[in-house]
């Protein structure tokens, strides 16, 4: 009888011992802060940013997703440190774009199930912030999402990601910036200035053209509110012919009224061809003569549909 009991007490050792294993395994794997963070990164490798966002603990959703194309791709927990405070820093490694990134989570346990299997949570949450400073415009484009902004914006995002902060219109652009934001609460800050796209050069470089062929089409010798004259001893014998022999280059500068940009034009050159008679004499000569020019003015109605040029 003896033997009997001590055969089940060492079978009831046995069993307590592995059941013991067993919830240390699962501590140690399904329900350790690694195994939070690789559920957390392959949300966002699967492009699942709700997912995500709830394992991260968000009570909502972040606007703006991570660029798809810069896709997350290899995850590996590649180390693990308990700090002094309780909390343990996960360090991930993974793939972006092709690229090999890396980033640092930080997790608390909070309490167990059951009273056996750990929980973890982000105690640093895994977000950041993309400030965004905008001159020139009223709307910033973050990863493909316009938002209306009197000057500064700050915008909450998952890290990891890649993300593109720019702003455009058809008649303004800023440069467009593209990072990884890797780091739990860092930020990354970007100026964005705006400048006259392709098409509103063209839009002034046309309206400047059709007024200087207007003031061209002038047979004196001075052409009102216009750029250019001459003046002259002899007598006119036939009528002066102007031509624009160069436009001058325009540049724009922004001013204090973002639907309104000065405008500076250098370089122009303007050429008259007349026949000139003495007033000594009365002979004959042929007069050509080139004549440099600049102008200023402003382009209105940036902020509409149809700029405007106006001449000083």
């Amino acid at each position: 009888m003896r033997r009997v009991i001590i055969t089940w007490a060492v079978a009831l050792a046995g069993v307590v011992a592995l059941w013991a294993g067993g919830v240390s395994w699962l501590n140690a794997t399904v329900y350790s802060p690694q195994a939070l963070v690789t559920d957390y990164l392959e949300a966002l490798e699967d492009g699942d940013v709700l997912a995500a966002s709830a394992i991260a603990g968000l009570e909502a959703t972040p606007a703006v997703s991570p660029v798809a194309e810069a896709k997350l791709t290899s995850i590996a927990i590649t180390g693990v440190q308990d700090t002094e405070d309780n909390r343990v820093l996960i360090r991930a490694e993974y793939l972006m774009a092709d690229t090999a990134e890396s980033s640092v989570f930080t997790l608390s346990r909070q309490g167990r199930v059951w009273g056996l299997f750990d929980q973890w949570e982000f105690s640093l949450t895994p977000t950041a912030t993309i400030e965004t400073t905008l001159t020139g415009l009223d709307r910033v484009i973050i990863s493909g999402l316009g938002f209306p902004t009197e000057g500064s914006l700050n915008t909450t995002v998952l890290v990891p990601g890649s993300y593109t902060v720019e702003a455009k219109t058809q008649w303004l652009e800023t440069e467009s910036y593209t990072a990884v934001v890797s780091e739990p609460a860092s930020v990354w800050s970007v100026d964005l200035r705006a400048q006259p796209t392709s098409a509103l050069l063209d839009e002034v470089n046309l309206a400047l053209t059709e007024y200087l062929g207007e003031c061209a089409m002038r047979e004196v010798l001075q052409p009102s509110s216009c750029p250019f004259g001459v003046q002259v001893t002899d007598r006119l014998y036939t009528l002066p012919e102007w031509s624009i022999s160069q436009v001058p280059a325009v540049s724009l500068a922004p001013t204090n009224d973002d639907g309104t940009w000065d405008m500076v034009a250098l370089g122009g050159r303007a050429t008259i061809d007349a026949t000139l008679q003495s007033l000594f004499d009365g002979s004959l000569r042929s007069y050509s003569e080139v004549v440099s020019f600049g102008l200023t003015g402003d382009v209105t109605g940036i902020d509409s549909n149809s700029p405007a040029l106006r001449i000083d």
